[in-house]
């Protein structure tokens, strides 16, 4: 199975003083700490990890700045997704900026793949002179 096989349609606080993203060091004690979450939606927006092949599932998450709240959700930002066959080596998917207005913070992206077997996902987000870079939680897909 490969990644090349996939459709894709867009739709804690750390005490580190440096952050490395992209092959980077950044000192981050001037940025606001960030999290990005991912989930794994059917389109009824039910939660999910299986799927059968051909089937869109919906990535979704929220991005905000710490302590995560909803005053904190952070809209017109770039979220970069990124997949994995084994959890370990990751490549870009897309990117997708998060909402504003009403949806701040949140992204969502559809996805569909054409072959059987496991995807990882996860959701990064650079930072900028503001808010610190962050990589989000992994989850697991099987299509069968």
């Amino acid at each position: 199975m490969s990644l090349c096989a996939m459709n894709v349609t867009a739709a804690s606080t750390s005490k580190l003083t440096t952050a490395t993203h992209n092959g980077y060091a950044t000192d981050v004690r001037s940025q606001q700490q960030t999290v990005v979450e991912i989930m794994l939606l059917n389109n009824n927006g039910d939660k999910i990890n299986t799927t059968t092949v051909n089937q869109s599932v919906i990535l979704g998450g929220v991005l905000t700045s710490v302590p995560s709240n909803s005053s904190n959700y952070l809209g017109g930002a770039t979220v970069n997704i990124q997949g994995s066959l084994d959890g370990n080596k990751w490549i870009a998917i897309t990117h997708v900026a998060t909402q504003t207005g009403e949806f701040n913070g949140f992204f969502a992206v559809k996805w569909t793949q054409s072959k059987p077997g496991v995807i990882y996902f996860r959701a990064t987000y650079d930072g900028d002179n503001q808010y610190a870079p962050t990589v989000s939680n992994v989850v697991k897909l099987t299509v069968n």
